[in-house]
């Protein structure tokens, strides 16, 4: 004990710990940031984007076990039959949502089958006002369209308002009533409670609507489900209006320099620790040979210099994290922002840079001081 409490007394041994502090602190601060990143990216993804998956029998209990599934919604397809309503012309969208093409039949700014459509399917989708947002009666519906679409055809909604129109689902017809139109990030229908169960106890397919918390967990959902031999059809859908498709495309350009920023601080953190620890033996190096003289072994010797960078590793991680968690209720006060306190990825980076250290340090490189 005396052995180390000498070691630690000494002026260069709390310089080593300080700077041990800062790079662990840059480490933590830097993950910290790209995981902030990620969040918001993936959250501008949960909030803009479902999963749909058409199967031929339930598979809601399958679904649970799925990573990242924040919600599943039950969904109908259904066609859609009125002589208000045509069958319209395909309008071409970018991957921002934005239009970028349509054919002359369109001119006429009218609601069309296919508006309310979402790309890739033949049939539109209904749900039910699951928070009676609407309140809809049973007999009533409303259609969600695109914002781009719903801002070119909003003087023409009055014209199909309040009109009778007929939903077939599983060639069963319904008949309802148009109660309005609203913008909505995909094209739906949306009906009462009731009147959804009443549609959905009928249906001999099932179609989910999934919330999912990343496009990687997405991807992963549709990846697992395409092997599945009852599942028709699962796809990801995406609808960012223009704000929120501008912030995703710099969160990505940022998180591709900042990845590259962040294995540079690693390298840099690592060959520094090395020249740091390579200087402190050195500065150690004329105790321990008096230590091996007064009859201390090359084993306590080593697992003294061991312990040493053990302790002082601890203590700047537990610098680093006071200041760490000083700094984020700081920003959490002033500004809002919450930032991840934990992740695993820069503790273990920490632990393997010590054990790489250790190991090498402790094991190898100071042979050449406990063999004199």
């Amino acid at each position: 004990m005396n052995l180390l409490l000498n070691f630690f007394r000494k002026k260069v041994t709390k310089v080593y710990t300080i700077i041990f502090a800062l790079i662990i602190f840059i480490i933590i601060m830097s993950n910290v940031l790209l995981d902030f990143l990620i969040d918001e990216k993936n959250k501008i993804f949960s909030d803009n984007s479902f999963v749909f998956v058409y199967t031929d029998n339930d598979i809601i209990d399958n679904l649970k076990f799925e990573k990242g599934i924040l919600k599943i919604d039950d969904c109908v397809f259904a066609d859609i039959e009125s002589e208000l309503i045509k069958n319209g012309n395909e309008v071409i969208l970018d991957s921002s949502g934005n239009i970028i093409s349509k054919t002359e039949e369109n001119q006429s700014n009218d609601i069309s089958l296919i508006d309310m459509k979402i790309s890739g399917y033949e049939k539109s989708i209904v749900v039910e006002d699951s928070n009676n947002s609407y309140q809809l009666g049973d007999n009533e519906v409303v259609f969600g369209i695109i914002p781009e679409i719903y801002e070119l055809k909003e003087e023409n909604i009055d014209k199909i308002k309040d009109k009778e129109l007929i939903l077939n689902a599983n060639n069963i017809k319904y008949k309802f009533i148009l109660k309005t139109v609203v913008p909505s990030k995909f094209p739906i229908i949306i009906v009462s409670h009731n009147s959804f169960l009443n549609i959905l106890y009928k249906s001999y397919n099932h179609l989910y609507r999934l919330t999912v918390n990343s496009y990687d967990n997405a991807y992963n959902i549709t990846k697992n489900l395409a092997k599945r031999n009852n599942v028709i059809k699962s796809s990801i859908e995406t609808s960012y209006n223009e704000k929120d498709s501008d912030k995703a495309d710099k969160i990505d350009s940022f998180l591709i320099t900042f990845n590259i920023i962040e294995k540079i601080i690693l390298i840099f953190s690592l060959i520094l620790l090395y020249i740091i620890i390579s200087n402190e033996q050195k500065d150690y190096n004329k105790d321990f040979l008096i230590l091996k003289r007064l009859g201390f072994s090359k084993r306590k010797l080593k697992l003294t210099f061991i312990l040493i960078l053990i302790i002082q590793f601890l203590l700047s991680m537990f610098f680093s994290f006071s200041v760490f968690y000083t700094i984020y209720i700081i920003i959490n006060k002033a500004l809002s922002i919450n930032l991840n306190l934990l992740t695993y990825r820069y503790i273990i980076e920490i632990l393997l840079m010590l054990l790489l250290l250790i190991i090498y340090f402790g094991l190898f490189k100071n042979r050449e001081y406990y063999s004199h």
